[in-house]
Parts: C-alpha cells; structure tokens; sequence
C-alpha cells in the first residue's frame, strides 16, 4: 500500500503519467542544491574518465545533487548521509514523479515534518529552498517556478541513473563497503563554507585523514577549493559562484580536484 505523502503527491501532480512521459515536458532551469557541480561536473567527468580503468567501480560517498554522478557510466555507487535525498532517488528510479508546484504552505508542512521516508522531503527541502540549502527558506524570485526547475532537472538526470545502487551511508562507512581497487569521488562539504544542515557538522580534519587511510586501496579523488600540502592539484576548473560582487557580477572562484601524492 502506499505510503498517505506518495498518494497525496499523485494526486496533487498535474498530469498523470511514467516518467517517459514527461521526458517531452523538459524545461530549462536546474535543481537547486548547496554546493552542487552544476557549472563544473562535465569538466570533472572527463577528467576523471580519462583516469578511470576499465571495469573499475564509481564509488561517490557524497552524491548530492548528483551533477557528477549522473554523467558516469559503468558501475556506479552513489550514497549520502542524507537519507531523504537518497529516498527521493530511489524513489525517482521506480517511476515516482515530484509535482510541478509547491505552495509555501505545503513548504513549512514538509519542513516541520522532515520525514526522511517521504521522497518530498529532499524534494521541497533543497529543490524548493533558496539557494538550494536544507530547508533554508521558501525560494521565489519573480515568476520562477522553482518546484517545476527542479523536476526537470531531476528528470534529466535519472534517465542515466536507473542503474545507480543508492544507499543511505556516511562516507565513512561507504569507503568501508566499497570494492577494492574502486575510482572514489568524493564532493565534501568545502572547509569554511556553509553545512549541509541535516548531517550536522562536518570535521575536515578528520576528513582529509580518512582520505589518506583508503588511498592505499582505492584511486581517490576530491574535490575541494584547498587541500593539506601532502595532496596534488591535479585540476583546476575556473568557475563563478552565485555570490554578487559590488559591481553586480558573479564571485569567480577557482574549483580543484586533489588526489594524494605517490
């Protein structure tokens, strides 16, 4: 039987229909999700593709808003501590489809409810958030639907992801469980910036020790603005983040991808 949010959801959409139904009624626009790869995940993927050996394991311990995970091919194991995001995928890879609107009634009803089983929950909690933070706000701006940019977004992404194993993991414990010899991802919460809310606080101390631990057994990669001196800069993608300056334009920022040095 299903759960009373997912029949309410079917209810409240649009229009009825599969998820290749609605492949026609892309929009532009993205999903909105704090610290996501939007601008730089197909510079990431190539380069880490080209690194990749053949059969290896994908191994991404910090999903998110799988702007990078969604570009990759093979076998693929995506997980996040947050376990209403991973419901939300899951869900999404059986055909459960979000709405095309969120009222900022339904908003704080999610928001006080915080039901990690519902898949609306990551949904309205970073789709519909402003700036894509964890509940941090109802977002408007104009006539932005911000609810139907995030469907779409999601929409696009799950078409490559039907064959993503989610799973509900801290990164640690998914560095555990990964298979031996495994390309490992990792997209953390940068050092200095704003958390991600759900998970609590982030320690990169410790972070940056667990790294070097699984770099013997695994080919690890992450992503970061800086890194200790014992890690290489192996790219350097140039990007701009949603911040103004004084003069209106974006805040440009340098995004780096590190691995340990041999």
């Amino acid at each position: 039987m299903a759960r009373p949010g997912l029949r309410k959801q079917r209810k409240a959409r649009s229009s009825g229909g599969t998820v290749a139904d609605f492949r026609k009624s892309f929009e532009g626009g993205s999903m909105q999700y704090l610290g996501g790869k939007a601008r730089t995940g197909k510079q990431l993927v190539e380069y880490l593709s080209s690194v990749r050996k053949p059969g290896q394991a994908w191994i991404e311990p910090f999903c998110g808003g799988l702007w990078v995970t969604h570009l990759v091919d093979g076998m693929r194991i995506a997980s996040d501590a947050n376990e209403a995001l991973i419901t939300l995928y899951k869900a999404m890879q059986v055909g459960w489809l979000p709405p095309e609107s969120v009222s900022e009634e339904e908003y704080a009803t999610y928001k006080a409810r915080r039901d990690a089983k519902d898949p609306m929950t990551a949904f309205v909690g970073f789709g519909c958030s402003f700036s894509g933070k964890w509940f941090g706000g109802y977002a408007r701006s104009g006539e932005r639907n911000y609810a139907t940019n995030a469907r779409n977004s999601l929409m696009r992404k799950m078409q490559t992801c039907a064959g993503i194993r989610f799973l509900h993991l801290d990164y640690k414990t998914a560095l555990a469980e990964a298979p031996k010899g495994s390309l490992v991802y990792m997209d953390p919460p940068y050092a200095h910036t704003t958390g991600y809310g759900e998970t609590g606080a982030f320690d990169s101390g410790i972070f940056w020790s667990v790294v070097r631990a699984v770099s013997a057994e695994h080919d690890v990669y992450v992503s970061e603005y800086t890194a200790p001196p014992d890690f290489e800069c192996v790219l350097t993608v140039h990007t701009k983040t949603d911040l103004r300056m004084k003069d209106g334009s974006k805040e440009p920022r340098q995004e780096k991808l590190f691995r340990l040095q041999s």
